[in-house]
């Protein structure tokens, strides 16, 4: 058991969108926990299967918001830090409805975060849920040169991890299970909403690197979480839609000159890359396929907020990027990247291969 001397004013963000099963597990969880100074809001994002009038029977406790329309993550999330901001909170906790908290989780995690003032951003290992024995997330870096978030190997069990993943200087988290010092708030703001799900965390983990702060991965504690992100396979279209999107408007950002051309150039190979992906794995779905080249396009073109399926792409790009994509001729994504020696290596293989066939 964590002991603490001085117990921090703690507000739990959850959102609810049409997840009641979900929502319920994850406060049942919530309110079985140590740590006694929070305060639980429940942010409905405009469900409609009624949902948060039954949460709110069921837990009266809790703070329960409904929005008038879906905010996203990004947006729902915001309205539980600004209420919390406002009733005083020190820290706030953005927890997914789908994850599980152990008894000492935020214990750990606020004791952790008090012992270092710099440490604005803090998260728990992240288990899965159906497979408690597999990691899903045990902390990652970010590789400026690259810009690339770096995480280590998920496939071994061994809780040994370079520090450079969890207490270096160069930490990003997930948005799953979240701690937030108010300082942090205070210094850079709240989530960017043009991002509306996903990547959000990693701006965020940088924006709060930028300023000056440790982000840091508390391996001690732990929750669960039944959504696995690696997993792409089971992905609706919307996931795609937001990854390719999310990923130019937060690479621009921070990308001048000729970084932001290559950085372009880098773009449409991970594009492609992507849709061969889903010709590989999900049988080419239309409506997959469709939504890569629809993100790509708003991304390009500055459109955040809320998936939308206009502006449509121009009619002949979306045909050339399915086109390319569609082929089973990897090179084409390798070619834009610049990666040669990788082709030359595939084809001289290729070839030894028909030789000896």
């Amino acid at each position: 058991m964590v002991v603490m001397h001085h117990s921090p004013k703690v507000f739990i963000s959850v959102l609810n969108w049409n997840g009641l099963d979900d929502t319920i597990e994850c406060l049942e969880s919530v309110f079985k926990m140590e740590y006694l100074n929070r305060n639980v809001v429940v942010v409905d994002n405009a469900s409609t299967d009624g949902s948060a009038s039954i949460i709110q029977g069921m837990f009266p406790q809790v703070i329960l918001i409904e929005n008038k329309e879906n905010l996203g993550f990004t947006g729902g999330h915001n309205v539980g830090i600004r209420y919390a901001i406002e009733h005083g909170a020190d820290y706030v906790w953005l927890l997914n409805n789908d994850a599980i908290v152990e008894v000492e989780t935020l214990s750990a995690l606020i004791d952790a975060a008090e012992k270092d003032p710099l440490i604005g951003l803090i998260s728990p290992q992240i288990n899965d849920y159906s497979n408690p024995v597999k990691v899903q997330f045990r902390g990652s870096y970010f590789d400026w040169k690259a810009f690339e978030e770096i995480s280590p190997s998920n496939n071994n069990n061994s809780d040994e991890v370079d520090s450079k993943f969890q207490t270096g200087r160069d930490v990003t988290l997930w948005g799953t299970a979240l701690l937030i010092k108010r300082a942090v708030i205070a210094k850079v703001g709240y989530l960017d909403e043009k991002y509306f799900a996903y990547r959000e965390d990693l701006d965020y983990s940088i924006r709060a690197l930028k300023a000056n702060f440790r982000n840091v991965l508390h391996s001690g504690a732990r929750i669960s979480h039944k959504n696995d992100p690696s997993m792409h396979e089971n992905k609706s279209p919307y996931y795609y839609y937001y990854m390719l999107r999310n990923i130019y408007l937060l690479e621009y950002v921070y990308f001048q000159g000729w970084r932001r051309i290559n950085m372009q150039r880098m773009y449409l190979a991970h594009v492609l890359g992507r849709i061969s992906h889903i010709v590989k794995y999900r049988n080419g779905q239309k409506e997959h396929l469709v939504a890569v080249v629809s993100g790509a396009w708003h991304g390009v073109n500055h459109i955040g907020g809320r998936m939308s399926s206009s502006p449509k792409a121009p009619y002949i790009l979306e045909k050339m990027i399915l086109f390319f994509g569609s082929h089973p001729l990897y090179f084409w994504s390798h070619i834009i990247a610049g990666n040669f020696g990788l082709i030359l290596k595939k084809l001289v293989s290729k070839i030894k291969i028909s030789r000896t066939a």
